[in-house]
């Protein structure tokens, strides 16, 4: 959690964007908001600031589906504690009313990962048995 700290005066300094774009993130399994990371050009070389939201995006979807998993809470408090003005702890972005469009959203990603998995192995069948890999 000590990356919490690292990315706090960034985080802490989005702003709420009357206009941000919510999303399906799937390795989060989790609704996100554009506004709640930095444009490219703020972040710095090497970034990973999105993989280190991903359990606390998870969480707040756990607290929009009204099953909270607790296994991330920690990471949802330690990140409240460093940048408590971040986008993403607005109430109405964990609000139990988003749960239809995040199920929607998680669904429709299902599918296309289902679709492009079963194009794969077509693709796959195709292939002479004697070619390499």
């Amino acid at each position: 959690m000590h990356d919490y700290q690292k990315m706090a005066p960034i985080l802490d300094k989005l702003k709420h964007a009357i206009d941000a774009r919510m999303h399906y993130d799937l390795f989060a399994d989790a609704l996100v908001w554009s506004d709640e990371l930095p444009a490219l050009e703020d972040r710095p070389a090497c970034d990973l600031v999105g993989s280190k939201l991903r359990g606390i995006w998870n969480f707040r979807t756990s607290l929009i589906l009204g099953q909270p998993k607790e296994k991330f809470r920690p990471a949802w408090e330690e990140a409240m504690k460093w940048f408590p003005n971040w986008p993403g702890f607005d109430p109405k972005r964990r609000d139990a009313s988003l749960a239809s469009t995040f199920l929607t959203m998680q669904d429709a990603a299902m599918k296309k990962c289902e679709a492009v998995e079963k194009r794969f192995e077509e693709q796959l069948a195709k292939r002479p048995q004697n070619a390499s890999a």
